[in-house]
Parts: C-alpha cells; structure tokens; sequence
C-alpha cells in the first residue's frame, strides 16, 4: 500500500513562515543627540514603531522615532554595533472571540504585538489529484497584521504613520519571505490591503462601533487567495 502524503495545515505552513522571518537591521551612522537618544542611520526601519524596544549589544533602547532609513533610540549607553535584529511578529490563529480570549491572557502588549493573524474560517479549494496543474490547493485567507495604538491620544496621521505604515512593511516583508520559500506560485498573486486606523468591526455607515478585540489595535489586512505548489514528500518523512 502507498504511503499517504498528508497534508500540512495551512495553519502551520503560514506559521512556519512567520518564523523564518528576520529583521536585521544595518547601522551605517550613530549620531549622538546628547540628551540621552541616538539617531541611527540604518538600511531598512522594517515595522520599528515608537514606544517598542530594542536591544542592541546586551542593552535595551526604547524606539523615539522611525522613519525609512532612521531611527531614534533612547538608552543608557552610546550604540557602537553595526547591526542588531528587530523585534519579530507573535503569530496567532481563530475566530474573533478565540483569539481574544487567547491574547487578552496576557497583559504585556509587547508580548503579543506586532501581531500576525490568521482568522478564521476559510475555505481551501484541492487540486493533488489533478496532473494537469503543479497547485496543490488554494487556500482563501484573511491574513492581518495588527499592532498597539492609542486610540484616545492619535488623530488620523499618528495612526498611519505609527501603526498602518510599519504593519503594511510588515506585510510586504511576509510577502517576501512567501516568495523567497517557494512553496506558493507567487508570479500572479493579487491581493487586497485593507488598512484600519481603529480596528473593529465595520457597521456600515457609522465606523467602527465595536472593537474586536479587548486591545487597541491598528494596522492592515491582507485578503487574497494563496496557492500553494504541491510537494513531492511529506515534511518529516525519509
């Protein structure tokens, strides 16, 4: 009898991808401001967001400002490392009210944000069986990339430049990584980006009037049909 090649669940393909993510980050030029911050030259901010930390060389910097090739930290010691990681993304997955009784267990936002999440229900569409196609299933995913906000204290443009902005790069440095794995036929991948200030659930014509989670949150949506390639052992098999 020939051995069955399962299927991996799309739940643990797009979690294994959120970890191969890295963030590092080159420091081309420290400047010392002199009242305890340091603006970084860097090559890339990726979703660097104020009020989050770093550590670089064993020290902790809280994030002052970030922009596309700088940054301002806040610490105790002057920064001497050419490069250092960025905080990555926590992945979680279910419906609405799974996942927030899942993540209002913790009460440290920064143990839980920036957060990568899968909702649930979906529905994927198989094709193994089918020799004429190299596309294993597609898999129809609402994929969000949510971070902390404070929705009493920002206007419109706190939200996108400190929230929507980092989590859209976040987004793009997922994409990425999809298309650096080759699991999925990326070469005609089309999607939507949805970009929420508040996040909640829309009523139509009056905003956002519940929250869908306990926690302030703000950032972006990816909508889109994933096809992933069909593989010719199972992960884990000799």
């Amino acid at each position: 009898m020939a051995a069955i090649n399962y299927h991996k669940d799309i739940i643990d393909v797009i979690r294994d991808i959120v970890k191969d993510m890295t963030f590092p980050v080159a420091i081309s030029l420290v400047t010392d401001n002199g009242d305890g911050t340091y603006t970084l030259a860097v090559d890339d901010t990726y979703h660097a967001q104020p009020g989050f930390k770093v550590t670089i060389d064993g020290v902790e910097y809280e994030i002052v400002s970030a922009d596309d090739c700088e940054l301002v930290l806040k610490g105790d010691e002057l920064i001497t490392a050419a490069t250092f990681d960025l905080y990555p993304p926590f992945f979680f997955h279910g419906t609405p009210l799974e996942t927030n009784s899942e993540i209002i267990k913790e009460n440290n936002s920064f143990n839980k944000t920036p957060m990568i999440w899968l909702m649930e229900n979906f529905t994927e569409s198989f094709s193994e069986n089918d020799p004429e196609t190299n596309i294993e299933r597609e898999s129809e995913l609402r994929i969000f990339f949510l971070t902390q906000a404070d929705f009493a204290g920002w206007e419109t443009k706190n939200f996108y430049d400190n929230a929507i902005k980092p989590m859209r790069k976040l987004f793009q440095n997922f994409k990425k990584t999809i298309e650096d794995g080759g699991k999925f036929e990326m070469e005609d991948f089309l999607y939507d980006l949805i970009n929420y200030t508040k996040f909640g659930v829309y009523i139509s014509g009056k905003g956002f009037e519940k929250s869908v989670f306990a926690d302030n949150l703000s950032g972006c949506e990816c909508a889109a049909t994933w096809r992933k390639l069909k593989e010719n052992e199972c992960d884990g098999c000799n």
